[in-house]
């Protein structure tokens, strides 16, 4: 057969792309749901949320409408979830990955494209900006497709590779105006590479523009109202010159350092060797290295210094680290290079200073929100503290909660009322509002605890029956039930149940509580005995929390059962009658148990 894609060396390449792809998918995807979304991605959302012609003529001042539309078409299809949109970035990433590793074979070899994939696809400078909601991930892609289109055309010129070339070309502009740098640093390589190629090269450049051309009123305007900015630069302008460095290393400075210098020597062996041109080596080093090192020199007037602006300079990066180390003449350097690689590429999560932290002027929203759809009852009420601005961004409180919870707001009130049972109170620690808190203290008890020091929040909760019900005269007062169970259980199921007590009056430890679940004929199928602790040591008038679990056995037959409540002296067994009723126990529920065994 004439296929060459049977040969071993060709399924061993291939088998090398699909390692790294597995590599690259597996990183990705295991952190798509790890960032919270901070404002200016809350902000694509809801501009993706719009009608396409909203996005086309209500523009964003700083990114064209390509990733918007983008935006648009993935959560009418995925929905606008976070998590689903997280996903779109992680496809992006896969495919910008693919085209890494082509664009190494296409400059080296196999392994080259191997290194080039596994490292962008696992770096945590990467990861951050393939995930984040914004136009990031699809600027990586449309560089890399411009990237391999113009390493194909250069090699061998065709009408087809023309139209890539332009479109790639056209996409870049459609991503983000600053992309224009590209298209000078690979007209600067041509010139110097293949000049004998630049009027064509021109023409592409031309037919590029004119695709794009109905960006240039945004452009002006953009160009217009950045001018008028003035004032001093915010500080993060203002970091020292290895931060970029620190976004790639992951803070492995050492480790991340070993593989720059592997880099450096392979770079320098495949230039000596004439492996690589001279030129290509310019067109990356000047893209990757020395753009980002004119941006620090110049940062107060280009505005570029920080790693977020600068993330159109990785790509080029990541390529001379895979060219560089699979450049290296000696096999066991080689290796040590790509295991610096993988090395680095396991170490923990760590984005840098990429996105702003979650401090007290962004507060985690998400998670928040996240935790009180699961936890939120009917009636309950929430309270925010008028000294912590624990709402954040106005649009990003609306965005999680119609996300996770659709079909109602969260009940925010500024008055804590004794008829509401359960009070969500939130807070920044240690600088609480004493009127308020003792207010919302009030014969309630603390259940729950959630959040950082900068958005505490914690569940105060009265009991069910605020009345309660005294046993006997034993002075054991039983303040209510909260039982957690589904609505019909089967055999293995639990039934969660929280007891609340109260002492009237001193104790002594002579009485002890059994839960019981009885069968439709009153026969006892499970029980739990015992007391929270000892009565002796309970204080009269402070509430009192006595949690328990039922295991339903397997086995019984479909029917009605019945929990229920009593007290008894441990000594003879002698039980307690509540006062005001006749019976020896309390029946706290109802529960139906189903089976599928057919002969019961």
């Amino acid at each position: 057969m004439s296929s060459t894609i049977t040969t071993p060396l060709h399924r061993r390449h291939l088998l090398l792309s699909l390692l790294a792809l597995l590599i690259a998918a597996a990183a990705i995807s295991s952190h798509a749901d790890d960032l919270a979304l901070w404002p200016d991605e809350i902000f694509s959302v809801v501009h993706a949320r719009g009608t396409l012609e909203q996005i086309i003529i209500d523009r964003d001042l700083n990114w064209p409408a390509g990733y918007f539309v983008l935006l648009h078409g993935w959560g009418n299809v995925a929905s606008f979830n976070d998590f689903s949109l997280h996903w779109l970035g992680a496809l992006l990433g896969l495919l910008t990955t693919a085209l890494l590793i082509r664009t190494g074979r296409e400059l080296l070899d196999p392994l080259a494209g191997w290194l080039i994939g596994v490292a962008f696809a696992t770096s945590s400078y990467a990861l951050t900006f393939i995930l984040e909601l914004r136009g990031y991930t699809l600027m990586f892609l449309t560089i890399a497709l411009f990237l391999l289109c113009y390493l194909r055309w250069l090699k061998h010129d065709s009408r087809w590779r023309r139209v890539w070339l332009v479109i790639a070309g056209a996409a870049m502009l459609y991503t983000h105006f600053i992309l224009w740098f590209v298209l000078v640093a690979t007209t600067a390589h041509l010139i110097v590479s293949k000049p004998r190629k630049l009027l064509t090269w021109l023409l592409l450049l031309i037919a590029s523009f004119v695709i794009a051309a109905p960006l240039i009123p945004q452009f002006i305007l953009s160009f217009q109202v950045r001018g008028m900015f003035g004032g001093t630069l915010p500080g993060y302008y203002f970091f020292p010159l290895e931060t970029q460095f620190r976004a790639y290393s992951a803070q492995e400075d050492w480790l991340f350092g070993g593989i720059v210098l592997l880099t450096v020597i392979g770079i320098a062996t495949a230039l000596i060797s004439r492996k690589l041109s001279w030129q290509t080596i310019l067109l990356l080093g000047g893209w990757g290295v020395l753009i980002p090192i004119l941006a620090y020199l110049l940062r107060e007037r280009l505005t570029l210094w920080t790693t977020r602006y600068l993330t159109f300079t990785a790509i080029p990066v990541f390529i001379l680290i895979g060219v560089g180390v699979a450049s290296l003449r000696w096999q066991a350097l080689r290796l040590i290079g790509a295991a610096g690689v993988i090395v680095l590429a396991a170490v923990p999560w760590k984005p840098y200073d990429h996105r702003p932290a979650e401090t007290d002027g962004f507060p985690p929203l998400q998670q928040f929100m996240r935790y009180v759809a699961t936890e939120l009852q009917l009636g309950d009420e929430v309270i925010i503290d008028p000294r912590c601005s624990c709402q954040g961004s106005q649009i990003t409180w609306s965005y999680y909660e119609s996300l996770y919870l659709p079909m109602k707001k969260l009940p925010i009130t500024t008055h804590p009322d004794y008829s509401v049972r359960r009070l969500w109170y939130i807070t920044r620690q240690g600088s609480e509002t004493p009127q308020l808190l003792n207010r919302i203290q009030n014969g309630r008890i603390q259940r729950s605890f959630w959040g950082p020091w900068y958005f505490a929040v914690t569940l105060w909760e009265l009991p069910p029956d605020p009345e309660g019900l005294v046993f006997g005269d034993s002075g054991i007062r039983f303040m209510g039930a909260d039982i957690d169970r589904q609505v019909e259980i089967y055999g293995g199921d639990t039934v969660s149940v929280t007891l609340w007590w109260q002492a009237a009056q001193p104790l002594a430890d002579l009485y002890s509580f059994s839960l019981q679940l009885r069968d439709s004929q009153g026969r006892v199928i499970v029980q739990s005995d015992g007391v929270p602790m000892p009565l002796s040591s309970w204080i009269p008038e402070q509430l009192v929390l006595d949690q328990r679990t039922l295991t339903i056995p397997y086995g019984l037959a479909s029917g009605r059962m019945t929990l229920h409540l009593l007290a008894y002296r441990w000594e003879d067994g002698v039980r307690l009658t509540p006062q005001g009723t006749s019976t020896d126990s309390i029946l706290l529920d109802r529960l139906r148990y189903f089976t599928f065994n057919a002969g019961s």
